[in-house]
């Protein structure tokens, strides 16, 4: 098994080489050398810590959506008690109105 890698290009491609003999079992002291198993060690060592740094992002990601949701969902339940607040408060202006107006016109017709 030999592992090629390429240290500057990180996303590139990775070439993995088997081979598979089928009989009798036959030593080829070229395939899986020690420096192979090395190469092969470091790339899964990176693989762990990208995958790790990954899962970390993903659940920052998620727990920041989740704040921003929980601010969202606040702010709308605020914004709709601040209107019925509003429309309260406007309907009895409007009723105060009608009445001041009803009693300046009541009493300028005994005067």
């Amino acid at each position: 098994m030999c592992g090629n890698t390429n240290k500057n290009n990180r996303y590139g491609e990775k070439t993995v080489t088997f081979a598979l003999n089928v009989g009798k079992r036959q030593i080829h002291k070229e395939h899986a050398k020690g420096e192979h198993m090395v190469r092969l060690a470091n790339t899964l060592h990176e693989s762990r810590r990208t995958l790790h740094e990954l899962e970390g992002e993903a659940h920052f990601l998620q727990e920041r959506t989740r704040r921003h949701m929980l601010i969202q969902d606040s702010t709308e339940w605020r914004v709709a008690w601040y209107t019925v607040f509003e429309s309260l408060f406007m309907f009895a202006i409007t009723i105060g109105q009608v009445a001041y107006v009803q009693r300046l016109i009541n009493q300028r017709a005994w005067v």
